[in-house]
């Protein structure tokens, strides 16, 4: 997902749900939705920007979302 779609996405639940813009956003992990006791749910905090790239793993740069369990 690129910053720009995941934007459009944010901006369109806050047009029909405005309540919501002050939630914070929580990101649930699991490997198998069939096994759902094993859900890991973290809570975003901060965020690191690489736009250009920091190392040869990044090289178009990217988005990391940081958070805590």
């Amino acid at each position: 997902m690129l910053i720009k779609q995941l934007r459009n996405l944010l901006d369109q639940m806050i047009k029909e749900h405005p309540e919501c813009a002050l939630l914070p956003v929580k990101l649930e992990l699991t490997d198998d939705e069939a096994n759902y006791d094993q859900t890991s749910n973290y809570w975003l905090t901060d965020f690191e920007l690489h736009s250009t790239g920091m190392s040869g793993y990044e090289e178009e740069g990217e988005l990391k979302l940081i958070g805590e369990q």
